[in-house]
């Protein structure tokens, strides 16, 4: 059918999103369970990213197109995506400690979109 669409939902931390929500082409990432498939997720199948708060409201609160998808390691995200990221470099440094080699999941993001402005 023409009026499906592909949405992910992902948790957030208020914080968080807000911190996403003043980059300048945010990028969302989030360590994955599983290695991607060898078939690249193509990012224009996905129809949009929702956030979720995770440990406020318990609520989907915005949202946003995926611009571009990566599935990189920690340092090639510090090198290319650091200031653009929703954490500061040291809530970065503590969320890959001891993952250096495990894939970050890497969404760069069109602006994103407020459901409660």
């Amino acid at each position: 059918m023409d009026d499906d669409k592909l949405i992910v939902i992902y948790p957030l931390m208020k914080h968080n999103y807000e911190l996403l929500k003043t980059r300048l082409n945010p990028v969302y990432i989030k360590f994955i369970a599983r290695e991607p498939k060898k078939k690249p997720i193509n990012p224009q199948n996905i129809d949009y990213l929702y956030f979720y708060l995770s440990r406020h409201d318990k609520s989907i609160i915005g949202y946003s197109s995926i611009k571009t998808l990566k599935f990189l390691k920690p340092l090639d995200v510090e090198n290319e995506f650091l200031s653009r990221i929703q954490m500061t470099k040291d809530d970065f440094t503590k969320y890959c400690k001891d993952r250096e080699n495990k894939l970050l999941l890497t969404l760069e993001l069109e602006k994103i979109i407020d459901l409660n402005p």
